[in-house]
């Protein structure tokens, strides 16, 4: 064997033939024993400096195979088309249904494949579910700071936050049905099929069962006694209602408030009074009470003393009950007010008059308004009305009343109409003096 570099080097000499034959310019003989093969090197990544590897330092270790890619689940049900057929592109004809779809590995991947899998209407597996890539959302807990969190698309826990949505934003059903909602959620969440408003209706009765459970296992294993608080009132439809509230302490001693019913009653008398909350109590299985917080109604000393009859079978009151009822004080304050304020009727009814006349209309708010910035008052807020059954309203309607009260004086030199609605045959007490 001849070494390589002798070899090259030996290109620029003269052949054989051109030398002169001669015994002191004889070529050496070409045969004869064959050169030592020379070490095989190799370079250590780690130490960048050569290594002997001869035979007696290879070692013969069997290559292991490469390792296949994971393939997704998705070409179970997909096959790929010939590049003939496709205009060499890369696409995949569904098994099922035949649709094809772009699948270049380096452009478009499997996801209009993982798409289509669940919406094809011959997919006779529409019960199986390719596993999907979770999406990271972040997420601000009440009370808490924020963080990424895996986010999975998921039909049924987005109709229950749709439940919820209606219930506590207290919406009408037929939201769902309207134009801008579903334009908004398609927009929002293109996979969420929106449900119709009678689907809405029992997922919101379907929530309130679930919330039920779970409110009487907290009851059961976390309130020791529970004081409640119940109200009753009639609509503007004759109807009369009846609403019984729950407080309680946790373990923790953390106060909780939970409304319990929501009831229609026949009347508002005291045995109908005293036998709704019993059965809503049976309902519940609350017989651990504390205090019940009601008003000064006549009727409910009627009630409270039924419900005391049963609470004593019941082995759940406190010292007998004689400490059971708790007398609302704001119920209490607004009868007394309301009692002192009779005293100056006249003058609460001739600023009350003077008010609604300002407020009947739009153009005589702007008459007030504008007499208002001649006397430079500020326009800002205007005067308000008061709700009689509110005392606290009574007082900001004075309060706002006094701050334009040039303006009203004004007014009734600027205004016929103003001066005409406490003169004639409908006088009514007015208008407000510099004493009122």
């Amino acid at each position: 064997m001849v070494d390589e570099t002798s070899a090259s080097a030996s290109i620029d000499q003269p052949l054989p033939s051109q030398l002169i034959d001669s015994s002191q310019n004889e070529m050496p003989p070409l045969t004869g024993p064959t050169p030592p093969t020379p070490p095989l090197v190799a370079i250590d990544p780690a130490s960048n400096l050569a290594q002997d590897c001869g035979p007696e330092n290879v070692s013969r270790k069997r290559k292991e195979p490469a390792k296949k890619s994971k393939q997704s689940q998705v070409w179970e049900h997909f096959v790929k088309l010939p590049l003939e057929e496709t205009n060499r592109e890369v696409r995949a004809s569904c098994k099922y249904c035949h649709a094809t779809y772009a699948c270049d590995p380096n452009k478009h991947g499997t996801t209009s494949l993982k798409r289509h899998f669940p919406k094809c209407p011959k997919n006779p597996h529409k019960a199986t579910t390719i596993p999907k890539q979770s999406m990271l959302n972040y997420v601000t807990p009440s009370g808490q700071g924020g963080g990424l969190v895996s986010h999975v698309f998921n039909q049924k826990r987005c109709r229950r936050a749709l439940a919820k949505f209606i219930i506590c934003d207290e919406m009408p059903f037929r939201i769902v049905e309207k134009y801008g909602f579903r334009n908004f959620v398609r927009e929002l969440e293109p996979r969420f099929r929106i449900p119709s408003r009678t689907t809405v209706a029992r997922d919101c009765w379907q929530l309130y069962l679930g919330e039920i459970k779970i409110l009487k296992q907290v009851l059961k294993k976390s309130a020791n006694h529970v004081c409640l608080t119940t109200d009753c009132w009639t609509s503007t439809q004759n109807f009369n209602y009846l609403r019984l509230t729950c407080h309680f302490i946790d373990p923790e001693w953390k106060l909780h408030k939970r409304i319990l019913n929501f009831s229609m009653i026949e009347n508002h008398r005291g045995d109908t009074i005293g036998k709704t909350i019993e059965k809503c109590l049976l309902e519940w299985r609350i017989e651990r009470v504390f205090t019940i917080t009601m008003d000064n109604a006549s009727s409910n000393d009627t009630a409270l003393s039924y419900l005391k009859r049963r609470l004593r079978n019941w082995k759940g009151m406190v010292c007998g009950g004689d400490y059971l009822q708790l007398r609302c004080c704001a119920h209490i304050l607004n009868l007394v007010v309301n009692d002192g304020l009779k005293e100056l009727k006249n003058s609460f009814d001739a600023i009350r008059n003077a008010i609604k006349y300002v407020r009947s209309s739009p153009a005589r708010l702007q008459k007030f308004k504008s007499v208002a910035e001649l006397e430079k008052l500020d326009t800002t807020s205007l005067v308000c009305l008061d709700v009689n059954t509110r005392w606290n309203s009574t007082y900001l309607m004075l309060e706002s009343a006094l701050k334009f009260q040039k303006a009203f004086e004004r007014l009734e030199d600027e205004d016929e109409d103003y001066m005409g609605q406490f003169i004639g045959g409908t006088k009514r007490e007015g208008p407000p003096k510099a004493s009122d």
